[in-house]
């Protein structure tokens, strides 16, 4: 008797958890800004994805069909910090996660240096976090604009200036970095 009823509760389990919702996870990516959503159906159909804000706002809404999975980017950069629910309805049900969104911060440090041992040559460095996009201009002792380029950083940058040719009694580099903030170094 006991082992009957055992064998019908399992059953019924299996059946309950058989019809229950899909299964979703959320993997974040806290240096980019993007939150992989991987969802895992029971059999193809029809999956609405939305995210709401912190105010229960829709900021995002899709619906995917004749899947019965998934794994989806969700790039929350350009939003603001805070706490966002994402959605997942399929006709099995819903599934709910919160995620906390951070800005990421892109922290840099930049040096220039002169080259001892090359007459004319200096040396900028960059190092960060992250990826973000710089504006070198090299200036002479008359403030007249003797270089200017962009370049993405990703990581670490380095690159060897030959101003061997300039007949300055001073070299100023000036670098901006995305955020506005100007690094100036005269030699």
């Amino acid at each position: 008797m006991k082992f009957n009823l055992i064998i019908a509760f399992l059953a019924a389990s299996i059946q309950i958890f058989a019809s229950s919702p899909t299964t979703m996870a959320v993997m974040p990516n806290e240096t980019t800004g993007i939150y992989k959503v991987v969802y895992q159906g029971l059999e193809t159909g029809k999956v609405k994805t939305t995210i709401l804000n912190s105010k229960q706002q829709v900021v995002f809404s899709e619906v995917i069909t004749n899947v019965a999975s998934f794994i989806r980017p969700y790039n929350f950069n350009g939003m603001e910090a805070g706490e966002y629910t994402i959605v997942l309805e399929d006709k099995f049900g819903k599934q709910v996660e919160k995620v906390s969104y951070k800005k990421n911060k892109i922290e840099s440090t930049i040096h220039v240096a002169k080259l001892t041992k090359e007459n004319g040559k200096f040396l900028l460095t960059a190092v960060n976090n992250g990826t973000e996009t710089i504006r070198v201009n090299i200036y002479d002792s008359r403030e007249a604009l003797l270089y200017t380029r962009q370049e993405i950083v990703t990581g670490e940058f380095a690159l060897v200036y030959n101003l061997n040719g300039v007949r300055s009694s001073s070299i100023r580099f000036e670098i901006i970095d995305n955020t506005g903030k100007i690094t100036s170094v005269a030699y």
